[in-house]
């Protein structure tokens, strides 16, 4: 035998492999930008009721900073106008508070609270079992 080296094969990829990888990443930001414009939609909503979030500590060092949204506050009054299931798009949000919450309860009751807090992790559901009262100021 000779001193003859086996020579080392290497991966080829071709214009056809590299345009499919660009294609597929495109797709892929195009996707997770949709996202973004969506959760932005909500951010918007919740400020036109008056309501505020809270973003995360790293919120300023991301591309898309909705997801860092780790609280929503939102006045008890505007429940009817906010459909709540949209804040399962928040993935970060431990903290829900409602302001000026006013409720009855089945044997007429009557609580408020200038501030009602929630800290834990919420399902989209969550906000759908409160209804303003209409007796109570401030309610509906």
């Amino acid at each position: 035998m000779t001193g003859r080296k086996t020579p080392i094969r290497r991966s080829r990829f071709t214009l056809r492999t590299l345009m499919c990888a660009v294609i597929l990443f495109a797709v892929l930001f195009a996707w997770v930008r949709i996202q973004e414009s969506r959760r932005n939609a909500i951010v918007d909503e919740i400020e036109r009721l008056n309501g505020s979030v809270e973003f995360g500590a790293s919120s300023m060092l991301t591309v898309f900073p909705t997801l860092q949204i780790e609280a929503v506050s939102l006045p008890y009054d505007s429940l009817n106008d906010f459909d709540a299931t949209k804040l399962r798009r928040f993935p970060r949000l431990t903290k829900m508070e409602l302001t000026n919450f006013n409720a009855t309860n089945g044997s007429g009751t009557r609580f408020h609270a200038d501030k009602l807090t929630f800290d834990a992790a919420l399902h989209g559901d969550f906000l759908s079992r409160f209804e303003p009262d209409a007796e109570t100021p401030g309610g509906r």
